[in-house]
């Protein structure tokens, strides 16, 4: 679940929704080097697919008494979250095994810095499924694949993460400065977002060869009725509502 605090209400997008909308920048992607890969399609399906782990979560999300709201993805407690990471790659492996491969090499880099038990044991087991898939060696087309699969994702995050509209000095600090990956279609210039208005979002340079437009789906759950009927009464009666959001090309 992604969630952000918009004063009276607490805005809650599934992960899989966020997942949508970054195959939506996928398929506009720019770079003419990918669209004659005969991977192109593969690498779709690890995109649309790279959060399906949340299905099963986002269904029923579970509040955090300690924060006084729902765990989100970043937050999430970590035993149960690996277990539905690990549910959700070998799902896509089933349905590809390249963008079941990309999945994992995804989520794994989100443990690369932590050094629980349950994160060793989660990397660890990883690992052997790319050995499984191809061997020992990262090609130049997985490296490639997959850095276009973490910026469609970095994308969709800007857009769901930030209030619509807002001015860089309110954003979420993850991408005030660009994001993280750089490209050489783009001449590795750094790929800066700035909100234009509360719906479309200019991207300098941009990444896509055409404005993508999606309908996001989401619950704008209000802190009154969490304070009045409970967390999960709140939210299973609240009608999931639409966000339009546009990428620009040019400003």
């Amino acid at each position: 679940m992604i969630v952000r605090d918009d004063g009276h209400h607490l805005v809650c997008i599934h992960q899989d929704e966020h997942a949508r909308l970054s195959a939506a920048c996928y398929r506009e992607w720019a770079d003419p080097i990918i669209e004659k890969k005969i991977w192109n399609e593969r690498l779709h399906t690890a995109i649309v697919e790279h959060d399906r782990a949340w299905i099963p979560l986002d269904t029923h999300p579970i509040w955090n008494e300690e924060e006084g709201r729902p765990y989100d993805f970043t937050n999430y407690p970590e035993r149960e979250k690996i277990a539905a990471y690990q549910t959700g790659i070998n799902e896509t492996e089933m349905m590809d095994e390249w963008a079941g491969l990309l999945v994992s090499r995804h989520l794994h880099s989100f443990f690369a810095q932590i050094r629980t038990d349950a994160a060793e044991a989660f990397k660890a087991e990883e690992q052997k499924r790319w050995e499984r898939l191809r061997g020992e060696e990262e090609s130049d087309d997985e490296k490639r694949a997959l850095a276009v699969l973490k910026m469609c994702d970095e994308l969709s995050l800007f857009a769901c993460m930030n209030h619509p509209g807002a001015r860089k000095e309110e954003e979420v600090p993850w991408f005030r400065d660009g994001f993280s990956m750089r490209f050489d279609f783009l001449n590795r210039q750094n790929v800066m977002p700035s909100w234009k208005n509360e719906e479309e979002i200019v991207l300098t340079p941009a990444p896509l060869g055409d404005k993508v437009q999606f309908p996001l789906k989401l619950r704008r759950v209000s802190k009154e009725s969490i304070r009045d009927d409970g967390w999960k009464i709140a939210y299973d009666s609240t009608p999931i509502a639409t966000q339009v959001v546009t990428f620009l090309t040019t400003s």
